[in-house]
């Protein structure tokens, strides 16, 4: 059996992805305080690009909404929760967006509990609060981590059941 060696192709490979995927432009976080950690999870939901920035310590957790205007990238509103527990509440800490529909997971809302924030869009480019997830479970981490899928909803918990773990299906 012969066989054919080309050392240098996947690094060709890489090269070719890498020119055909430079960066538009980056998107920083407003303000940019240590510690809130920007960027922990990005979406895309319609037009727009979601970032979350979950916070950390005495910060409360934001999602950033983007948008795109004559080819630029520019900030076109902001996620939060109205009726905070109190920070850390790890609001951003995941995003999954599908049409619509955004789902955002808090997994540190009331002690650690969690739960998923779901958005609907309001037809004006905004979106609008539309109910709230949870199981209820103390120490869980429900919304650690959100997946959407047509009509389907995941969700997991992994600090349930004394850290096995739960994820549920909506």
């Amino acid at each position: 059996m012969k066989t054919c060696r080309r050392p240098f192709a996947p690094s060709l490979i890489a090269a070719a992805i890498a020119a055909s995927l430079m960066a538009a432009a980056p998107l920083v976080a407003p303000g940019a305080l240590v510690g809130q950690q920007y960027g922990a999870s990005i979406a895309v939901g319609g037009q727009q690009v979601l970032v979350g920035e979950p916070g950390a310590g005495a910060l409360p957790g934001v999602v950033y909404v983007y948008g795109r205007a004559g080819g630029a990238w520019g900030e076109v509103g902001r996620l939060s929760v109205s009726a905070a527990p109190g920070p850390p509440d790890g609001f951003g800490r995941a995003l999954a967006a599908e049409g619509d529909l955004v789902m955002v997971g808090a997994p540190a809302w009331e002690d650690g509990a969690g739960a998923v924030f779901v958005y609907r869009a309001d037809g004006r480019g905004g979106w609008a609060e539309a109910g709230r997830l949870s199981s209820g479970v103390p120490g869980g981490g429900f919304g650690s981590s959100v997946s959407l899928d047509g009509g389907a909803v995941l969700v997991s918990a992994p600090g349930e059941d004394e850290g096995v773990g739960a994820v549920y299906l909506f």
